[in-house]
């Protein structure tokens, strides 16, 4: 930055004085590091005088040694275990709509795939049964 309304660069030098002072500069860069360095040293030392055994301690205690929880409670999953036993239910949902093969639900009938109950109903159409006999009203 220059103060002067008529400055005139220094051509003998073959550059342009720099603005920047140097010292400033490095001392902020050197005070910025210390203090990274500082807060990290302190953060180390108050998660070791706050957590029992500070990281020599075990996060996730061994299965063997961990308490459960009572029989009637139940266990929480983990996010993982959750969405693998949902895709391993969808899986099996899919394969069963799917296929052909006994119905579970009904023993003695079988079950076809969706889209071929699909095609078939819209080829044939819904099946008709009876109506219902109207029942006779008691007579009074």
């Amino acid at each position: 930055m220059h103060h002067t309304e008529n400055y005139e660069p220094d051509a003998s030098r073959g550059y342009e004085a720099g603005d920047i002072r140097l010292k400033p500069l490095l001392l902020t860069i050197v005070g910025f590091f210390a203090f990274t360095v500082v807060s990290i040293l302190a953060t180390v030392a108050i998660f070791e005088v706050m957590v029992p055994g500070g990281f020599a301690s075990k996060f996730q205690p061994d299965v063997s040694t961990r308490r459960l929880p009572p029989e009637h409670v139940p266990l929480v999953q983990s996010n993982f275990t959750a969405k693998k036993d949902m895709a391993d239910v969808r899986r099996r949902e899919r394969q069963i709509l799917e296929s052909y093969g006994p119905s579970e639900a009904a023993p003695g009938k079988a079950r076809v795939p969706l889209d071929v109950a699909l095609e078939t109903v819209a080829r044939q159409g819904l099946p008709r049964w009876d109506a219902p006999a109207a029942p006779k009203e008691a007579s009074r």
